[in-house]
């Protein structure tokens, strides 16, 4: 028998679906506000991993810096000099640092730390910390046993104060959008000799440079933290040094005389900064050396050297007028060398092209200012040219070196105002109608630069100067980059002497020309030091690839065709 199959037209009702929709959403709800926790919990322990790792690089920096420096007022902007630890925000408010893609605030300071086990401090001094040890016997000879530095590291986080209750660093919650981290840097004197307090050293004359230095020279007087029963001096001149004068009965105060009267050691007679090595001493033990930098502005520069023996200061150099059609021009240039002066204050030097029989740098006649022809601002620069010399006949040109002007009363004992140079008008007073205006704020740091004394005067005989020779190009270059990342060129040596009997004297080297029809004379980056047949670029910039020309020059400056040396 066949059983029929009875349908059934029941089934939810509207509030049973409404119900399991909601128990569904409330469902997919809390798993997404568990995501949503689980990865902002992620975030904020990503970001704080990373102010801990970066709280922990800076106490690692700071053991490597000046331990003097390292104190309440210095020790933020110590590290901030460091490489690698500058402010990532000049617009905001306090030290930034960006690691992992998140922007930190932080804060640095530093005390002293007096360890208890060599005996107590004998002073109260607000720059120890609150809890190293005690003021009581036994009384430690030098308390000054380790800084204590303190790193508070912040960043934003939404509902958060980002801050740990400021210098002290109290605030410990759990939640605090903050990390601490504190480390002991030990004294590199061991904690043991008396240490010269280096931040408050008194110059006397009390000028920045120092320009009016009198029969009685220079004195320092400065402090020891503790006792000192001896303290030591020397000067990086390989000259100045001794003992410094204690000047009471603490033996805690002292004073250098650095040029006065005999027996006081004399100053150098170049100016320029002299850093002083200053250094206590307690039976036989010593403290950590101060360094100390005097800088001395008395003279107006010397007069620069020329180039000795058999070598000449100035040249014509033909290049681009002897290229090979279509490269060549009608252009060329005189090429002009001089010593580097041995006074240290140098900014630069200029090279004047010399119009009437005197020369002329005063700026009292403009209509007879002889023109700046080419500068070098660098102390260690000591070539340029002329690119547009006389087309024929005799240029005479003269060199002079630029220091900082001065900025006081100029009338000390030891260096009186200097009014003349030989066949020279006056060349003390700069003024605004000078040529000498082509050095800008850029090159000296100050408006005006000083001029010194000229040099001997380099005669340049144009139409002799064309008619020499050019030595043969080098060939065979081949480029290619040091295990230390540098560009690396070489080749084979031109013929020397060459033609006309002028010996190979160095190698020019030009970079990254603008055009290579000629390559002009503006694209000179280096030389080599004498007449080798290789150089590596000390300063390639981001990249090692770049294409090279080489020249060799002569005895007279006539320079070779360029050699292309490209490197990977």
């Amino acid at each position: 028998m066949i059983q029929r199959i009875r349908s059934n037209n029941s089934g939810f009702t509207i509030i049973e679906v409404m119900v399991a929709a909601l128990v569904l959403t409330l469902g997919v709800l809390a798993t997404f506000t568990m995501f949503d926790s689980a990865n902002a919990l992620t975030v904020d322990n990503r970001a704080r991993e990373g102010a801990t790792n970066l709280a922990r690089e800076l106490i690692d920096y700071s053991r490597t810096a000046n331990y003097d420096s390292l104190d309440a007022a210095n020790t933020q902007s110590t590290l901030q000099a460091l490489p690698n630890l500058a402010d990532t925000s000049a617009v905001t408010p306090g030290w930034q640092l960006k690691r992992r893609g998140i922007t930190y605030t932080v804060t640095a300071t530093a005390c002293t730390f007096d360890s208890a086990k060599d005996g107590a401090r004998a002073t109260t001094d607000s720059s120890f910390c609150a809890n190293s040890a005690p003021v009581a016997p036994p009384v430690d000879g030098n308390p000054d046993d380790f800084r204590r530095v303190e790193i508070a590291v912040t960043w934003s986080r939404t509902g958060q104060v980002n801050n740990c209750n400021g210098q002290g660093q109290t605030n410990t919650a759990r939640n605090a959008v903050c990390v601490l981290q504190t480390g002991l840097v030990p004294n590199p004197a061991g904690g043991l000799g008396p240490a010269v307090d280096c931040a408050n050293i008194t110059t006397t004359p009390n000028e920045n440079p120092i320009e009016n230095v009198t029969s009685s020279g220079v004195t320092l007087t400065f402090n020891t933290r503790t006792a000192a029963d001896e303290v030591d001096w020397q000067a990086d001149d390989s000259a100045s040094g001794g003992t410094a004068t204690n000047t009471d009965s603490t033996f805690k105060h002292w004073s250098i005389n650095w040029g006065g009267p005999s027996p006081a050691p004399a100053l150098p007679t170049a100016d320029g900064n002299y850093t002083l090595s200053i250094q206590g001493f307690l039976l036989s033990v010593p403290g950590d050396v101060c360094g100390h930098v005097v800088p001395l502005n008395r003279f107006v520069p010397n007069a620069p050297n020329l180039p000795g023996g058999t070598a000449v200061a100035g040249g014509v150099d033909s290049r681009t007028e002897h290229a090979p059609p279509p490269d060549n021009d009608t252009k060329f240039i005189v090429d002009l060398t001089w010593q580097a002066s041995s006074e240290r204050d140098i900014a630069g030097y200029a090279v004047f092209r010399q119009q009437g029989g005197n020369i002329d740098l005063s700026g009292a006649t403009p209509a007879n200012i002889d023109p700046v022809v080419c500068d070098a601002r660098s102390s260690t620069i000591t070539n340029c040219f002329d690119p547009n010399p006389p087309a024929s006949g005799t240029a005479t040109y003269y060199v002079v070196a630029f220091d900082q002007q001065w900025k006081t009363n100029h009338g000390g004992q030891n260096n009186p105002p200097l009014t003349t140079c030989a066949n020279t008008s006056n060349v003390d007073t700069v003024t605004a109608a000078n040529a000498v205006n082509a050095f800008d704020a850029q090159f000296n740091g100050g408006p005006i630069a000083r001029a010194g004394c000229p040099s001997n005067p380099i005669p340049v005989d144009i139409a002799t100067g064309l008619a020499n020779q050019a030595p043969a190009a080098p060939t065979a270059g081949a480029g290619s980059v040091t295990s230390v990342g540098l560009p690396h060129l070489t080749w084979t040596a031109s013929p020397s002497p060459d033609g006309d009997g002028d010996a190979v004297i160095f190698y020019r080297i030009y970079k990254d020309p603008t055009s290579t029809t000629p390559v002009p004379y503006a694209a000179r980056t280096d030389s080599t030091n004498g007449a080798v047949a290789v150089y590596d670029d000390p300063a390639p910039g981001a990249s090692t690839a770049h294409t090279y020309y080489v020249t060799a020059v002569d005895a007279r400056y006539q320079e070779s065709q360029p050699l292309p040396i490209t490197t990977p």
